[in-house]
């Protein structure tokens, strides 16, 4: 009866800590940046999730791979960032911060977990007409 206890015990606590979930922050200096932001995830099998979308938060798959993350502005892709993930149980948590100025966006990208990512990226608002109010 131990033995069977023992085993039991030992398999919650794998499968505990193999459902780790991702988590997401998004920030912004700029709430209309945030009304006007979609962010999607494409991942190596060419499956599309919407993660965020008008102040709207959906879950971050456990996906490995290729992770490929879009950032739509007045639906006009800004950012495009590629995060490679080397296990689906590697649970991530997702910092994104993003600045807006008269005539630009910047993002400021950091990852941590396991496949560490961090990154800066600025896109200038002339191509996409109005700017951030």
């Amino acid at each position: 009866m131990k033995l069977k206890t023992f085993f039991l015990t030992i398999l919650t606590i794998f499968f505990i800590v193999s459902c780790k979930k991702n988590k997401l922050k998004i920030k912004s200096n700029n709430n209309k940046i945030l009304k006007d932001l979609k962010i999607t995830l494409n991942d190596n099998m060419k499956k599309h999730y919407v993660i965020y979308e008008n102040k709207s938060y959906n879950s971050i798959p456990n996906i490995y791979g290729e992770n490929d993350w879009n950032f739509f502005y007045k639906n006009k892709l800004i950012f495009d960032v590629r995060h490679f993930k080397t296990n689906k149980n590697n649970a991530h948590k997702y910092f994104f911060n993003l600045k807006s100025t008269k005539d630009s966006i910047y993002l400021n990208m950091e990852v941590l977990g396991i496949n560490n990512l961090e990154l800066k990226r600025k896109v200038s608002l002339g191509n996409l007409g109005n700017g951030p109010d």
